[in-house]
């Protein structure tokens, strides 16, 4: 309740936030980015993601484009971090990606991507930039896993637990591109930047997947 409370604030007073108020010594959003560890070390996995979609709110009225970016830099610091160490580790040995914990995880992290950039709109794009190619990548990894999974135990492997997990991540991929899409007002960016990378390979996984196995 707190944190549903805390959004709607954010979402009514959100200029209040980004600037300096009287007795001051920074704008709210800075010092609670500077807090932001220990308050997220307190809340559960679905107030975690209310508290970034409530931040990136805020940074919605930043007018100033460069400070907008180093704000939502710092709101992304913690899980672009865990992020970053997935990825690492992915590249290492691609295997553990698909370990139910590390599933856990990244779902954990699109799921805050979703909600700031639906919160922030289209001043996610350098959030989109920094994440795109490992999010591509992510989904190339888990579709030609699920196929595996498939060619080895037939159709009803569809319904297994494991394959399940898997889809569960690919269609966080696809909510968070379908967000930013939705949110972004660069359409030559889009199509020039992004749209390239993503069709051919989301297209043609769907396409030659199961029709049980699809994710729309």
């Amino acid at each position: 309740m707190a944190c549903d409370t805390f959004l709607k604030i954010s979402q009514k007073c959100r200029r209040k936030f980004v600037t300096l108020q009287a007795g001051e010594n920074q704008a709210f959003v800075e010092d609670l980015l500077v807090q932001l560890p220990t308050i997220v070390s307190d809340l559960q996995t679905h107030q975690v993601h209310s508290f970034y979609e409530s931040v990136g709110s805020m940074l919605v009225a930043e007018t100033n484009d460069s400070r907008k970016h180093q704000l939502l830099k710092q709101l992304m610091e913690l899980p672009n971090g865990a992020w970053s160490g997935i990825m690492a580790g992915a590249a290492a040995d691609v295997r553990m990606l698909f370990d139910q914990g590390t599933i856990k995880e990244v779902n954990k992290i699109l799921k805050t991507n979703v909600c700031v950039c639906k919160s922030i709109g289209a001043g996610f794009s350098s959030q989109m930039i920094n994440i795109f190619n490992d999010l591509m990548n992510v989904h190339k990894a888990f579709s030609a896993e699920i196929e595996n999974f498939v060619a080895k135990g037939g159709p009803i492997s569809v319904k297994s637990a494991e394959v399940r997990a898997m889809r569960s991540v690919k269609r966080e991929v696809l909510c968070l591109i379908q967000t930013f899409v939705e949110v972004s007002n660069d359409k030559r960016m889009m199509l020039d930047q992004f749209m390239p990378a993503m069709l051919s390979p989301i297209l043609t996984n769907y396409k030659s997947s199961l029709p049980a196995a699809r994710d729309s």
